[in-house]
């Protein structure tokens, strides 16, 4: 999202499209729809939505987009650096290689230390389960990516 924010002010800067009265304005809104705040409000649509929160947590404890939704996260945030580069928009290799690698990453243990704090120790103990899975199968996914991400980033 910042990304996108970012890189279509730059093109639309250098396009003329955007006066420096709209641009100041728009400024103004991206200062106020950060991305943290942006994911906020559409994590309430989405839960507020029955059909689509369906889709992300099913009653029986499956995901049915969860993978589909890790996948895209990755090739997503690819697109986006692309994107930029393709626009003239120029990051430091290594701030490429962060973002990459963070996209790219298994999820944390928050959920486990949620769930402990809550008081459900025996489904954070399943959850943490999962997450060793997850871990052991990422190990070869990740190597592989972090090769890919070295050789985008020009790192």
């Amino acid at each position: 999202m910042l990304l996108l924010t970012i890189g279509m002010g730059v093109v639309a800067s250098r396009r003329g499209i955007l006066t420096p009265p709209v641009l100041s304005a728009l400024s103004r809104v991206v200062r106020i729809l950060t991305p943290p705040v942006v994911a906020s409000f559409a994590a309430v649509v989405v839960g507020a939505i029955p059909a689509l929160r369906g889709l992300l947590i099913a009653p029986g404890g499956g995901a049915p987009l969860g993978l589909a939704l890790a996948a895209a996260r990755s090739l997503v945030t690819l697109a986006s650096l692309s994107a930029l580069k393709a626009a003239g928009v120029v990051l430091p290799p290594m701030v490429q290689l962060v973002i990459l690698v963070e996209a790219a990453m298994p999820p944390a243990q928050n959920s486990v230390l949620m769930l402990h704090k809550e008081g459900q120790p025996a489904t954070a103990a399943a959850v943490a389960r999962v997450l060793l899975l997850v871990y052991v199968a990422a190990i070869v996914p990740v190597a592989v990516g972090l090769s890919i991400f070295l050789v985008v980033s020009g790192v």
